[in-house]
Formats: structure tokens, sequence, C-alpha cells
């Protein structure tokens, strides 16, 4: 293999062999492969790790190498190995572990290609005299050709003037033609309508005469003369616009006979009672007794219709009067009515009784009472794990466990005491608070 000497970016390609097998290998890491080359004479050069190349096209990059398939691997070279000198060799050496060491001689040639022919160096300007025919190696001269230093003028060429001269001659070809047309050449071209002059032409081509520049079976007249009987051979009519209406609103006419059947009202026309009961019964085939049949009315008399509606308080009656009993689905209004009647009169109800904290009847019933006993009784109530004070919280008494008899209620202070005067027994006490939950009732025996 050649290679010119002091040549850059070198790339080769070598076919890496299993070491055992010998057969192509295919799964040679790149990063795997190490890179020598040896100059005639001199020393091998230092080991270089190859490194992978990002695809076969890649540019080229010194001691990089890429795995193109079928076990040929593409190996770029450093510059420096093939600066050795003129005809001198480089061996380039690929190793790596698993595949048999590979080497590839270059020879390093001149810059521009040398072939011995007779033992003497041939350039390329050379071998190309050499293969002319006719070449003579020692004059290096062509046989047949002279070579002089000066050029003599040719004094017989024909010039274009001549040549022009020669065609429009009295009986040549281009003679007779203009001959036989009459004209000039130039003229016809003149006469040559422009491209804007046929797009603004939009008759027909087979009505267009080119030769007169007219159009075929139309003559053009420089006055026009008023035609007074506007008929012609369609046998158009010869009669005005006021004729023509005179006689279409004529007495007896289809027309008249139309607007008869029309009135006024306000501006509008509309048919006339006796047309519209003249009218045929159409698709419907009903008669104003069978509309009114079809939209329920059984009179012509609509007041009559409107009077038989039941009125609000008549509604309401029927309503109202309705038995309960025959409307006791669940959910219904009767039944939400039902419910509510039986659950008796809302003021005998003892307060505050079973309804919850926060509602009005807690709160009417736990309006604060004192009591009405003989001796005060403080009542101190503080949060069990701290033993601060619960300040705000409604305090209710009763007699009974059921809670249902309220004898003295009060809300505490801000040290959590609230007073009641009571006779000595047993009473107890109802508590609530927002934020706090107690175990009620709280039994307390005074004495």
């Amino acid at each position: 293999m050649q290679i010119a000497n002091g040549s850059t970016d070198v790339t080769t390609y070598f076919t890496l062999r299993d070491s055992t097998a010998h057969a192509p290998k295919t799964d040679v890491m790149v990063t795997d492969i190490d890179l020598y080359y040896v100059e005639e004479r001199a020393a091998i050069s230092a080991k270089a790790d190859a490194t992978a190349l990002a695809a076969a096209d890649s540019a080229h990059g010194d001691n990089q190498a890429y795995h193109v398939g079928q076990g040929l691997y593409r190996i770029d070279w450093p510059d420096a190995a093939f600066d050795g000198g003129i005809g001198k060799k480089v061996q380039l050496i690929v190793v790596c572990t698993g595949v048999d060491t590979t080497f590839l001689e270059v020879e390093l040639s001149p810059a521009s290609n040398v072939v011995a022919v007779g033992s003497d160096a041939q350039s390329a300007t050379d071998l190309k005299d050499f293969a002319d025919t006719g070449y003579d190696p020692s004059t290096h001269k062509v046989a047949g050709v002279v070579l002089t230093d000066t050029c003599t003028t040719n004094t017989d060429l024909v010039s274009a003037a001549s040549i022009k001269t020669a065609i429009e001659a009295a009986g040549s070809h281009l003679a007779l033609i203009l001959e036989d047309t009459g004209t000039t050449l130039d003229t016809l071209i003149n006469d040559i309508p422009t491209v804007s002059e046929f797009e603004a032409r939009t008759i027909a081509a087979a009505d267009y005469l080119v030769a007169s520049d007219t159009l075929a079976r139309v003559t053009l007249v420089d006055t026009c003369t008023t035609n007074t009987d506007m008929r012609g051979t369609d046998s158009a009519s010869t009669h005005s616009a006021a004729d023509v209406k005179t006689a279409l609103e004529a007495d007896g006419s289809k027309l008249d006979h139309l607007w008869e059947m029309t009135e006024d009202d306000g501006g509008v026309r509309r048919l006339t009672t006796n047309a519209l009961e003249q009218a045929p019964a159409g698709g419907t085939g009903l008669d104003a007794a069978g509309v009114r049949a079809a939209i329920g009315l059984a009179t012509a008399n609509l007041d009559t219709q409107l009077d038989a509606i039941p009125t609000a308080a008549e509604n309401a009656d029927a309503v109202l009067d309705e038995m309960l009993s025959e409307h006791t689905d669940v959910g219904s209004s009767g039944a939400g009515i039902a419910a509510a009647g039986s659950s008796g009169d809302p003021w005998a109800t003892a307060l505050p009784g079973a309804y919850a904290a926060g509602t009005a009847g807690n709160i009417i019933g736990s309006l604060s009472t004192p009591g009405s006993g003989s001796n005060l009784r403080v009542y101190s109530l503080t949060e069990a794990t701290s033993g601060n004070p619960i300040v705000g919280a409604t305090v209710t008494v009763t007699t009974d466990i059921a809670g249902t008899v309220v004898v003295a209620s009060g809300t505490t202070d801000s040290g959590g005491i609230v007073e009641f005067y009571l006779d000595a027994g047993t009473y107890y006490l109802w508590r609530s608070c927002t934020g706090y939950t107690f175990t009620d009732p709280d039994t307390e025996v005074f004495v």
C-alpha cells in the first residue's frame, strides 16, 4: 500500500480475527484496541489506546476506531506515522486481547506519482506526452506537428456581414420567400400580436380572422337605428310595460279575481272571510268545528271555556280540604304535614329538656335563673388536667336524673364559678361549653 509522504488524517481498515477460530471478530471493544506504528529503521511508537468514533462517517480522529461491520474496523492514524521520508516504509500494527495481531506495510511515496519508464523518472506530464501518438522521446515532440513562434493571419475567412449579404442576395431562397409574401420579414414579425393583445381578445379562435383582424359574420356600423316594433323572428311582444300592466289588472282577469279575495287590514292585505270559508280543507281536512275539537274546545266560545277553569281560591280550598290519609307516601308534602300535626303542642315541652346545646330550646331553657331556694350554693367548673377554670359554661340544675325539671341555671364567670339558691337535697347539674365534653349529669347533694 502506498501513501504520500507527509499525508495527514490517514484512515485504514483492518479485519480483526478471533485468535482461536481466526474468523472475523465482530464484538471487539474499541477501547480494548492498542495501536502502534514502526517507521523504517526507527523504534516502535508508544502504545496508543484507541477511543471510539461516533459513526462510520465521523470526522478523522487520531488513534480512534469504529466497527464498520462484519469484523471490519476503521482505524484513524496520527500524522506522525507518515512523515518518515519518500521511499521509506512504515508498519501499522493493531493489537487486542483475543484477536490475532494484525500488520499493514505502507510505502511512503512522493506527493506526485512517479513511474519509471526506461529507467527514467517520468512525471505525469511526461507520461501524457509519451502516450500521445507519434511521440518521440529523444525530442519530446509529436510527429506531424510543427510548432512556430508566429501565426499568420487567415485572409480568406468569411465575415458575418458577407454571410448576411449572400443570404439576402437577389435570387436567394430568402429573397424568393419575401417576393411570394409581397412584404418584408420585419413587417410580418411586427404584425404579430403581443401576448397582452392576445390575452385581451376573448373571441373564440374559430370566429377570429387573423389576416383582417375581424370577426366572421359580424359587420360593424357607425350608427344604430331605433327598433320601433320590438318584434323579431321569435315573435317577441311589442307591448310596453304599461300596456302589460293594464292587461293583467283588467276586470275579470285572473289577477283581478285574486285581488277581490283580499281586503285591506291597516295597510296589509289579508284574505276575506268569504275567501277563507270557501277555501278547500287542505291536507288536514278540518273545518272550524274540527279545529276546536282537536284543541279540546267543546264550543266556539273561548270565554265559556276559560270560565270553567278553577280560580286560585278554589284551587286552595281543594288542596287544604284534601284528606291527609290519602297522601301518606314517604317524603310527600302530605306525609310531612301529617307528621307535624302529630307532634302535639310544642309549647307544652319542658325546656331545655332534650334540646341539644346551641338550639333555641336549650338556650331558652338555660337562661340564668339562680333558683328560689334559701341557701347560696357555689359551683366551680375547672379543667380536669390543668385545673384552669372553664369560663362561659352553661350549668343547668334539675331535680330529676332525666333532666326535665329545671330549678336553676347560670353561666360560669372568669373564675369558672356559678352561684345558685337551692334548698337542701339532691340535684343533677347539666353542663355545656364550646370546646369541652362533659359526662352529665353531675350529681350534687346539698345539706
